[in-house]
Order: structure tokens, then C-alpha cells, then sequence
């Protein structure tokens, strides 16, 4: 673009040209436009006014990169002769969805007057979910939901504030053999993650468990300079994003170690070079995964928008800065406007860093924007420290008319029928009212279990989990 615009101005004959070559001129997302882009635009235009700009000032997300809304909001006092044609009427979401999106702009003191054409849908969901393992479970089974209600796979999204959060998502689907494609850049493909993984030909060979993860932060923390403490100081956009990549990286190689303790460097690698084949194959007729700023024009059928807590979405540096607070939120507004017909929204209350270690998180600001006032808190719990009547359950005894306990058998039942093995292979009845008296809520919980050994928890863990929020739900209500 410089050189386009340096050449413009520099040579006559090739300005002439181009404005006699094109007579009109049409810019969609204009509300994103840089004033270098700007400037190729005037050049373009010369003094002419054929001109026409289409953009909502609510989804500026690109001013990271130069962008500004002030073209578009300043577009009729520049051009005082331009018609400017509101555009009311929104044809891709039910009112439902429409509704969610506009509270949030509206918490910010403005008021978007659109309206929904489409027939009325279901309301869109809010969850808080025990930690980062159980919201992974909880959206597979919600996108198995959609697949057997007809909603085809490449119709539904999953859409996330970062590009390194993708990495979990994927896993998660591997292991549930839901078929998906990544849009944009993979997370194996990426530079750095290639570096990381490259660099893991120095961990010396023969480490297991914690002496080889110890040995491959230390080796990172070396060669790339990353630091694995969680929240270890980072400046600039890039070296965040860099950070978040090589903190999902690690806690990948964390849960090869943990699902196999004979796995070694080797043992890491070979399972890193599988994931990273079968992120290039994926499905074209999968879920996609993407993030939010790649998911700006598109739309889908269901929409998820995982992991909205402090931290995430808004990330950590637009804590104290109002400018950046307000594209976290017109991002977030871009990602509730890509859905159609049915919208996800949830969060963890605890998510496991790199390091391993459990760490309580805060829901998103936005969400409580996003709830009516009689909803501030609901009965699921909002992310926040739960009140006492919220925090209190009623004692469980796994009998057999436990609610719970028959959801627990249900689901056991579902996955029998699928995995082609009698329910007791899965689990005994005993086991069932065990998890049902200690009302588990994170994999670590679970594992205490008796009768829950490492395979039963890799392999059913995530579906157990997702029963009992459901089961706390159905009670809460």
C-alpha cells in the first residue's frame, strides 16, 4: 500500500490512469479503514464524489493495526451531499441472538435500534463450568446435540479470542472424533510453535513425568525465552500471543506425560507430529475453529464463544485501558453477531496453566452486561465467588432416584450403545453412586474416585463431568 500510494502521488501519468480506468468506487467494512488506506482511496478518487461506504461503528476491531471509525462516522460531514441509508433490519440472526447482541452495545450508554427479520429461535446460552476440561466437554456434547438435530457440522463455529486456545479445542474434538478444520493459521504451523518443537531435540532422552516437563521449560526458558510462570510479564501484542502459544504447547506435552508416564521425549514428539497431521488434514465439512478476528463476515448456524473471563476476553492488557476495554467488547459483539440460530456462551471458573496448577478465574465483565438485571446471577453461578445459597447442594446419596444418578446411567447407557460394551465396562452402579455422593467438579476430583483409574478417566472423564453439571443445573432450576 505505501508504494501503491507513493506511486500515485509521484507519477501523474499512473494516477490519470487509474482514475480513468475506475469511475466508481464501493468500500464494505469501512468502519475498519487505516489512514493509509484512506489516502489510496482519496488518490483513487481524485475530486471526484462516486463514492459509496457500507460499516458499523460497532465493529471497529482492527484499530491494533491503524484502523479508526471516524471515516465512516465522519463520512457525512465530509460529504455533505452523500445520502446515508440506515440500515435497520438484520437478516442472518433470531431476534433472540439480536437481542443478546444489542444489550451488550447498549451497556455502553448507546442504543442499536436493528431488528431481526428472522422467525424467533431459542435463547441463547450462558454457562459457567467447573473448570477448562468440563467447558471442552460441555461443548462436545452440545455440538453431538446439534449434529443429531440435523444442524450440519460446517455450519457450526467455535470462535475464540486467541489463536493459541485453539490447540485445546482440538484435542478435545480428536479425542471425541467430531470432524474439524481450523480457519486461518494452524497452531502447529506457526513459527514458534515449530521453534518449540524443534527445541525439544535437547531435552535430554529417558526423562518421564515432571523431570522431562521441568526439562523442557527449562530448555524453552533457554532457547526461546519463555517463561512458564503464569503471568510472567509480557510486553507488545505479538509476544503475548507468542507466550499463549507456547503455554498451550506446554500443557500439551503436560497431558501426553500425564495420559501415558512412560512417555518420554520421543513419546512427545511422535504424539506432536500426529496432532499437528491431523490439524492439516482436518474436515472441510467440519466444525470450525477460528478466532474472532477471522470470523469478521462470516456466519454459521450455532455459534460457541468459550473461555469469556477476565484475562481472555478482555485480555489482560486492556485491564486499565478504556480504548482497548471498548474494541474487547466490539469483538465480542462481532463474535454474538456471527450466529444465526443458536448461540453458546460459557466460561471456566478454574482453567489449569502451563505449569499444571489450578487457578481460580473471573468471568468476563461482559457477561454480566449481557444478562437482564434479574439475571445478574444465575442459577448456574456467574464466575464469580458463588453466594452461600448458590454454594449450597443438597447432600447426595446415589440412590436410585437420584436424578442425578439416573443421569449418570443414562449417559452410560448412550455411550455403551456406541462403544459396542456392556454398561459395566464403563461403569459399575457402585462407581456411578460414588461419583454421585462426591459430586466431583474437575478431573482432578473425579480421579479420587474409587473405580476411576487413568484410562476411565481420559476416556470418560469429560462426559461424566458434563452429566453432573447438567444434573446441578436441572437442580438449580
Amino acid at each position: 500500500l505505501l508504494l501503491t500510494v507513493d506511486l500515485l502521488e509521484t507519477d501523474e501519468e499512473a494516477v490519470r490512469q487509474v482514475r480513468g480506468k475506475y469511475s466508481w468506487f464501493s468500500v464494505d467494512e469501512y468502519q475498519d479503514t487505516s489512514p493509509l488506506q484512506q489516502r489510496l482511496l482519496d488518490l483513487w478518487l481524485g475530486e471526484r464524489r462516486d463514492l459509496c461506504v457500507v460499516g458499523d461503528e460497532d465493529q471497529t476491531i482492527y484499530t491494533f493495526a491503524g484502523a479508526t471509525p471516524e471515516y465512516l462516522t465522519g463520512f457525512a460531514q465530509r460529504f455533505p451531499e452523500a445520502r446515508v441509508i440506515p440500515l435497520l433490519e438484520n437478516f442472518r440472526s433470531t431476534p433472540q441472538v439480536l437481542a443478546l447482541a444489542n444489550r451488550l452495545i447498549a451497556a455502553t450508554g448507546r442504543v442499536k435500534r436493528l431488528t431481526a427479520t428472522r422467525p424467533p429461535g431459542p435463547e441463547p446460552s450462558m454457562r459457567a463450568f467447573a473448570d477448562d476440561a468440563a467447558e471442552l466437554a460441555g461443548i462436545v456434547a452440545r455440538v453431538r446435540e446439534l449434529m443429531g438435530d440435523g444442524v450440519p457440522a460446517n455450519q457450526i463455529a467455535v470462535l475464540v479470542r486467541l489463536n493459541a486456545q485453539i490447540a485445546a479445542i482440538e484435542a478435545a474434538f480428536t479425542r471425541a472424533g467430531l470432524p474439524y478444520q481450523v480457519r486461518g493459521q494452524r497452531f502447529f504451523e506457526r513459527r514458534d510453535v515449530r521453534s518449540a518443537v524443534e527445541a525439544l531435540k535437547r531435552v535430554p532422552p529417558g526423562l518421564v513425568g515432571e523431570e522431562m516437563l521441568e526439562a523442557v521449560g527449562s530448555v524453552w526458558r533457554e532457547r526461546l525465552g519463555f517463561e512458564v510462570e503464569a503471568g510472567a510479564e509480557v510486553v507488545g501484542a505479538e509476544a503475548r500471543e507468542r507466550q499463549a502459544a507456547l503455554s498451550t504447547l506446554l500443557s500439551v506435552v503436560r497431558s501426553v506425560a500425564e495420559a501415558d508416564g512412560s512417555a518420554d521425549r520421543e513419546g512427545v514428539e511422535r504424539e506432536l507430529t500426529a496432532r499437528a497431521a491431523a490439524e492439516r488434514e482436518g474436515s472441510a465439512d467440519g466444525v470450525e475453529l477460528l478466532t474472532l478476528h477471522r470470523a469478521k463476515g462470516l456466519e454459521w448456524d450455532a455459534v460457541f464463544l468459550p473461555s469469556l473471563e477476565e484475562g481472555l476476553l478482555p485480555v489482560a492488557q486492556a485491564k486499565d485501558d478504556e480504548a482497548l476495554l471498548d474494541e474487547e467488547r466490539r469483538l465480542l459483539y462481532v463474535g454474538l453477531t456471527r450466529a444465526r440460530v443458536h448461540l453458546a456462551l460459557s466460561w471456566a471458573q478454574e482453567r489449569r496453566s502451563a505449569g499444571g496448577k489450578s487457578q481460580r478465574r473471573s468471568v468476563s465483565r461482559f457477561v454480566s452486561d449481557l444478562m437482564p438485571a434479574a439475571r445478574k446471577v444465575s442459577a448456574a453461578g456467574s464466575g464469580r465467588a458463588p453466594t452461600p445459597r448458590t454454594r449450597q447442594e443438597r447432600p447426595r446419596t446415589g440412590s436410585s432416584d437420584d436424578p442425578v444418578m439416573a443421569a449418570l446411567r443414562a449417559w452410560r447407557l448412550e455411550r455403551a450403545r456406541a462403544d459396542a460394551v456392556p454398561p459395566f465396562v464403563i461403569a459399575h452402579d457402585s462407581t456411578l453412586a460414588a461419583i454421585v455422593q462426591r459430586s466431583p467438579r474437575s478431573l482432578a476430583e473425579l480421579a479420587r474416585v474409587p473405580g476411576i483409574g487413568p484410562a476411565k478417566l481420559d476416556k470418560y472423564g469429560p462426559g461424566i463431568l458434563e452429566t453432573l453439571e447438567r444434573g446441578r443445573l436441572t437442580d438449580a432450576t
